[in-house]
């Protein structure tokens, strides 16, 4: 018994490297009104997000910001999502582009052509930590449009995979970054370690009781 109890004492310190599993969530809302396909939605929170392994998020991320996370721009090509309050979570555009700029506080994420900014101060130091959820000023990417013939132009609004705005409140924007991490805390161990010691103890005992 107390050889199976040692071992289960060293399992349970070695497991936190070999658990290591993080992932990085990038997320921008904003309220707004427009059409999720043909289907109109009114001043409901729309949040588009994208989630990706951390390790994944760390090598594009020096590899397009020259070594530093401080200012960055990736792309990916899986794992986004659009959520609308009242319609539910879809998946997001086929091809999420985030930016992040820590000399103006702009952070940005969008399907590469139409982007959802938030202009909010994300000074995080590195990614194994979180930030968020952060308040900030929205902006959205309206281009100006014509119909063919039509001498007069107005705004086009962005198309998010197929989620259109129509109009936005900037003053609801809302930027964050979330690492979440499949790993126990260290003190989770250290409570595991302590109740495996105190089995232990317990059996001690009885075994002298016996005696």
């Amino acid at each position: 018994m107390r050889k199976t109890l040692f071992l289960l004492f060293a399992l349970a310190l070695a497991y936190p490297v070999a658990a290591h599993a993080d992932t990085i969530t990038f997320s921008v809302s904003v309220v707004a009104s427009g059409f999720a396909g043909n289907t109109p939605f009114t001043n409901e929170r729309v949040t588009f997000a994208e989630t990706q392994p951390a390790d994944v998020v760390n090598q594009v991320v020096m590899d397009s910001g020259g070594g530093t996370p401080y200012s960055f721009g990736v792309c990916f090509d899986s794992g986004s999502t659009v959520t609308i309050q009242s319609l539910g979570t879809a998946p997001g555009p086929i091809l999420t582009c985030v930016f992040h700029n820590f000399s103006n506080g702009s952070y940005l994420i969008g399907d590469g052509n139409d982007e959802l900014g938030i202009d909010v101060p994300l000074a995080f130091d590195t990614f194994q930590s979180s930030v968020g959820p952060l308040p900030g000023i929205a902006y959205s990417n309206f281009d100006t449009c014509s119909l063919p013939g039509d001498p007069n132009q107005y705004p086009c609004p962005p198309d998010f995979a197929g989620v259109t705005f129509t109009s936005y409140e900037p003053d609801t924007g809302i930027a964050a970054l979330i690492v979440t991490s499949d790993t126990p805390e260290p003190s989770s161990f250290v409570l595991l370690a302590t109740g495996l010691l105190g089995v232990g103890q317990l059996l001690r005992r009885r075994r002298s009781v016996n005696a």
